[in-house]
């Protein structure tokens, strides 16, 4: 058999985990600097989002600003009102409207925001302009209805009235009817009696 120097085996061995070890010094060296390049390129990109709203904020408000500038926030306001057509059409598919302050979907008939306690403006228009919309028709109705309540109960009145008398005329016949059987049994029993 040969002869097995195990002096070279772990001088491989040693030798093979040195150079794990660099590679995996250099492995994680390598993760660390690209994790500082992603966020330096983060704060990068948050500093122009950052940028490009101040500049937005200024050209809404009418400062002047570079023709290059215009156009992109002109493109950034067009697509801002397409995104609220979208949200409120959204939100009437879903029977809610937008709150005008916080932008969240609040129930239709809702005359408050239910997360930030603002007015909804056109639901209180709504209700008011509902309230003063009642038509000449409408109150004809009302009237109508009033007057047809007013005439049911006449009737009933007028029905337990005569229920009434009928009560009064059969309590009367009755006694009569309870009378003059009275008198044919005492003369009945006269008859007898003779």
């Amino acid at each position: 058999m040969a002869d097995i120097n195990f002096e070279d085996i772990s001088r491989t061995i040693s030798d093979a985990a040195e150079v794990v070890g660099k590679k995996t010094e250099a492995f994680i060296k390598v993760q660390k600097i690209k994790g500082q390049i992603h966020s330096a390129r983060r704060s990068v990109e948050k500093n122009y989002k950052d940028l490009g709203e101040i500049i937005f904020r200024r050209y809404a408000v009418g400062e002047p600003v570079d023709e290059e500038v215009a156009i992109i926030c002109e493109e950034v306001s067009q697509i801002n009102a397409n995104l609220a057509e979208m949200r409120e059409e959204l939100a009437k598919t879903r029977g809610c409207r937008i709150c005008p302050t916080c932008e969240a979907e609040v129930p239709w008939e809702a005359e408050y925001c239910m997360k930030c306690g603002s007015p909804i403006p056109e639901a209180q228009e709504e209700a008011a302009a509902a309230a003063d919309a009642e038509t000449p028709e409408d109150e004809a109705s009302k009237d109508e209805s009033e007057e047809g309540q007013v005439q049911q109960a006449d009737d009933m009145e007028h029905t337990a009235a005569e229920a009434e008398v009928e009560i009064s005329v059969d309590l009367n016949s009755d006694t009569q009817d309870s009378a003059a059987e009275e008198t044919v049994e005492e003369k009945t029993s006269e008859d007898n009696v003779l």
